[in-house]
């Protein structure tokens, strides 16, 4: 499925909605560029983060159709979002691993292009 056609069943299934409602907001620039990077400041954002994950995962196991049904893109799939969760619980831990290596540390530059 083309990304339009996604967008047309998305505005066909939310007519009246503004599209973005709901929807993740984009990022932010960081307003820490040019400050000394807190090791210890980031990992418990990450720690917070896990847990947060955790709880909405309890949240799905209480839901009628759970992280073990199936499903289709076209109708959804309830593992599909399990399976988000433990990718971005994944990457936080990875995350969290170059933190303790160093790679992070120094003054926080975003290095854009």
């Amino acid at each position: 499925m083309s990304y339009k056609s996604l967008v047309q069943v998305i505005k066909e299934h939310n007519v009246g909605k503004d599209l973005d409602e709901g929807l993740i907001p984009m990022y932010k620039k960081t307003k820490f560029e040019g400050k000394e990077f807190n090791r210890k400041k980031e990992i418990k954002s990450c720690k917070d983060m896990i847990k947060i994950i955790h709880k909405v995962a309890k949240m799905q196991d209480n839901m009628q159709y759970t992280a073990e049904t199936g499903g289709s893109s076209s109708t959804g799939n309830p593992n599909k979002v399990w399976e988000n969760l433990r990718d971005a619980e994944r990457a936080l831990y990875d995350y969290i691993g170059g933190i303790e290596r160093g790679h992070y540390d120094g003054v926080i530059d975003m290095d854009r292009d």
